[in-house]
């Protein structure tokens, strides 16, 4: 009495315990999260900015009479400024040769055709360029466009545009140029000369005067001739950057565009040239071009303290990582925005124009986007290319985003002792998790369990405290938010099996016969391990049984009662049996298909009605649901912070999260079956722990596999694999039907829920629910095979729960929108799937129970004196 006092008082003081820690996280993830939500809302900013070189390719096509200006240009074409007028005539096909450099006019059209045809400057004659240029951009802004990208000239753009002409030493001996008299002997064949006329653009000679001392070799003039010729001796003139023009900023300013610098990332650099070229980019977000950011790997310091200085903030390019972009953006304390852009692969291809405005779409609201990098059409008209642009505003605004300049993310400060208390749920969930994978088999005592719990949290709670006052903050909360998505899956689950219930198993005057009959989860484990682990019975106590062991009703009594011995229905001791898992779940599927399921006959399991099997699968699901959700909860709140919700940092284990679980649940239900509790368990003292392990290992080497299980482990190492390699982004090719259901859901609800939420984890595990108190009394071991395979299936729908809450740059909103809508059509299917089964199940087990009645029928059968045997004895039960 003493003892099951002090038991119920610990028990007390364990459940007030957790109760004040649950309260605890929750308390701390409403603050945490709630501050986060509003944050999130209040980002309605979304700029919409056209790439710099299409608007220019645009330009053309309308002054080579390709299709018609959108707009008529009367006042304003006459204000260009000088400036822009003269750079505007500058365009391919008008760069100037010096007459110079030839010696007589045949000769001199000869090379100059000769430099433009190498150069790529063939074009028509333009006439009113400023005109076009002003149509353009005005269709751009009233299509919905707030800015331009704008790239870097670079020496190789100022080629191309006619402003000079790059021609190596080869080239110029083939045609017996003037030019070739300047070059120093010995000279290789790829040298590259750079030189210019007397009608280049100002600003370009400015900046090469500046740039080519630096970088390449001046040729002195002879009497002949005073054109600049430079020699580049290793410098590519890709890398030569002159900055962003003049002309270009002013009209796009005037046309009331913004402007977004496209600074170019793999240029030679000076500290010099570096400030030159950051000096009046404002205070708006700026992109960098190519695979690293400008001034990586030495002046990344100096970038970081200009763009801080001038307050710019950076892009982040989705699925385009470029070097050094992450430190810039802890330099300039996290003023970062999110781009999405189209790649030109997808673009050359003919994406479909609805599609490509729902990707738009998706990403602003699902990724937290705020940028988006519209590349056109490459071969439609101008009005087209406005249309299309005009519905991507269109959807944003119908969405409730504004145009404009983009909004950045911000997150609210955590102290590290508030994250402190979701290390300790963190924890002490992982320790129950690991008492149920091992230490139950080698101490099953109450006390353990609590060690478990309490050593759990403890251990993740020290662990996330050090590494914090360390500096690692980052990694310590990567690393909790991993220990919550591999232990909330799997207690989540176990946790359901409890709700759903274990086979009612009587016995005597009706007392529940152990823990078993009501067990939680695993209680069908407890009951094989119970029946496994015996001591080996004396030969003449098992001639009641028709395999030689106990008698089938005495073996219901032993699954389910206690672990040492076995209550005889006439109240005596009854030794326990040494039988295999197999032949211990052959007991228990012959003991409860003895009668036909709407006979009410005591010590025997009854199949549920309908309405109970439905009702105790969705209590099940809606308490898993819920403590997964408590799981999500813990992991967003770790995950705010402004690094993780721009995708700086992000959460770790992303496959070792979607694959643990399912393998812990796995070895849990397998344990019985595979002898692993039995290997563990302290009652073969005789055996060392090496010897058992041997024994085990000998009886698993001389297992019989049949070609059906060797096909069934194929399929599921390949479920395993594509479920592997779908979890990120990258990965197979998505099946047409799959991508026609994801875009019915897209279109049907507000944040589409994820597909192996809907089809596949949630029905599965509501179906194995329904099922689970009445899985053991089926005498088809498929049946039950199938059972535990869809409870580890289950998981995956609650796996994908936490790791849809691990990703931070989702808005909070739809990550609850997607899991409710998840769950809701998980639900309906679980239940429609279990309707379906319900009738395939009960009518094999009626027909099996038939088959039975007329096998006991038959005077002098074995299984009939075995029924007689058990139902001879549970009558005596009864009348003592």
């Amino acid at each position: 009495m003493t003892s099951n006092r002090n038991g119920s008082r610990a028990a007390l003081a364990m459940g007030l315990a957790l109760s004040i820690l649950l309260a605890a996280v929750i308390a701390v993830a409403w603050t945490t999260l709630w501050p986060r939500h509003v944050s999130e809302q209040a980002m309605t900013q979304v700029a919409v900015v056209v790439d710099g070189e299409e608007v220019a390719h645009l330009v053309e096509r309308l002054l080579s009479g390709q299709f018609d200006p959108p707009y008529q240009s009367g006042e304003g074409q006459a204000g260009e400024t000088a400036q822009t007028a003269q750079t505007a005539q500058t365009l391919p096909g008008q760069a100037e040769i010096p007459a110079l450099l030839q010696g007589d006019g045949q000769q001199q059209n000869h090379l100059q055709e000769d430099l433009l045809e190498m150069a790529g400057l063939q074009g028509p004659a333009f006439e009113d360029p400023g005109a076009a240029w002003e149509a353009v951009l005005q269709g751009l802004r009233e299509a919905g466009v707030t800015g331009v990208g704008l790239h870097e000239w670079t020496l190789s753009d100022a080629a191309s545009k006619g402003q000079v002409f790059l021609v190596t030493k080869a080239d110029l001996d083939a045609m017996e140029s003037p030019l070739a008299l300047r070059l120093p002997p010995g000279l290789p064949g790829d040298a590259i000369v750079v030189g210019w006329g007397s009608k280049a653009d100002p600003w370009v000679v400015q900046a090469l005067a500046r740039l080519l001392p630096q970088v390449a070799v001046e040729l002195p003039p002879n009497e002949f001739d005073d054109t600049p010729l430079w020699l580049l001796p290793d410098v590519l003139p890709a890398r030569i950057v002159l900055g962003l023009h003049p002309g270009e900023v002013e009209r796009i300013r005037r046309a009331g565009l913004d402007i977004v610098p496209r600074i170019q990332g793999e240029a030679f650099e000076t500290p010099e040239e570096l400030q030159r070229r950051f000096q009046g980019l404002g205070d708006g977000p700026i992109l960098f071009k190519g695979v690293q950011a400008a001034g990586f790997p030495h002046h990344v310091t100096l970038v970081g303290s200009l763009l801080r200085e001038a307050g710019s903030s950076i892009g982040l390019i989705e699925f385009a990582p470029q070097r050094g972009l992450n430190q810039l953006a802890r330099l300039v304390d996290y003023r970062a925005v999110r781009v999405h852009s189209i790649t030109d692969r997808e673009m050359q291809a003919g994406i479909d124009q609805k599609i490509a405005v729902e990707r738009w779409l998706r990403a602003v609201r699902e990724r937290q986007v705020r940028l988006l990098y519209v590349r056109l059409f490459p071969d439609v008209s101008l009005e087209e290319n406005l249309e299309y642009l005009a519905q991507i505003a269109q959807a944003l605004e119908d969405a409730g985003y504004h145009l404009g300049r983009p909004s950045l993310p911000a997150a609210p400060a955590t102290p590290w002792w508030k994250l402190a208390s979701i290390a300790l749920v963190a924890g002490a969930c992982a320790g129950w998790v690991g008492w149920i994978l091992i230490a139950r088999a080698l101490w099953p005592a109450r006390t353990v369990q609590v060690v478990c719990l309490v050593g759990g949290a403890l251990l993740a709670c020290g662990a996330f405290v050090a590494f914090w006052l360390k500096g690692y903050t980052v990694l310590a909360r990567q690393g909790i938010a991993l220990l919550v998505a591999l232990s909330f899956p799997v207690a989540s689950t176990l946790i359901a099996t409890r709700a759903a219930g274990s086979p009612p198993v009587t016995a005597g005057r009706g007392a529940a016969a152990g823990p078993g009959a009501t067990g939680g989860p695993g209680a069908t484990a407890n009951s094989l391990a119970a029946l496994s682990s015996q001591e080996t019975a004396p030969p003449s106590e098992n001639a009641g049984s028709p395999e030689g062991g106990v008698p089938p009703a005495i073996a219901v009594l032993a699954a389910t009662g206690s672990p040492r011995a076995t209550a005889s229905p006439a109240g005596t001791a009854v030794p326990a049996v040494a039988v295999g898992p197999r032949e211990a779940a052959a007991h228990v599927a012959a003991a409860g298909d003895r009668d036909r399921p709407t006979e009410q006959v005591r010590g025997i399991p009854q199949p549920p009605s309908m309405p109970s099997r439905l009702v105790r699968a969705a209590a099940g699901f809606l308490l898993a649901g819920a403590v997964t959700f408590l799981g999500a909860l813990c992991v967003a709140t770790l995950l705010t912070e402004v690094r993780f919700l721009l995708k700086i940092e992000e959460f770790r284990g992303v496959k070792l999260a979607h694959l643990a679980p399912l393998v812990t649940l796995a070895v849990i239900l397998a344990a019985p079956v595979l002898g692993l509790e039995r290997l563990f368990s302290k009652r073969e003292e005789s055996r060392s722990w090496l010897r058992s392990f041997l024994a085990l290992f000998r009886s698993w080497m001389n297992q019989t596999i049949r070609v059906w299980e060797l096909c069934a482990a194929l399929v599921i190492l390949a479920f395993v694999g594509v479920y592997l390699v779908r979890t990120g982004n990258e990965g197979l090719p998505v099946p047409a039907l799959e991508a026609a259901l994801r875009r019915w859901l897209e279109e049907s609800f507000f944040a589409r829920p994820r597909t192996k939420e809907v089809f596949i984890g949630h029905p599965a595990l509501f179906v194995a629910l329904a099922f689970w108190r009445e899985k053991d009394t089926w005498r088809s071991r498929a049946l039950r095979i199938g059972t535990h395979a869809l409870l580890i299936l289950g998981a995956i729908g609650q796996i994908s729960i936490i790791n849809t809450f691990a990703h931070a740059h989702t808005a909070l909103l739809v990550s609850l929108a997607r899991t409710f809508y998840g769950a809701i059509l998980g639900l309906l299917l679980g239940a429609a799937a279990v309707l379906a089964l319900a009738w395939v199940v009960d009518r094999r087990r009626g027909w099996t129970v038939e088959k039975e009645k007329n096998t006991r029928g038959m005077a002098g059968g074995p299984k009939g004196a075995a029924g007689k045997a058990a139902l001879g004895s549970q009558g005596s039960s009864r009348s003592g």
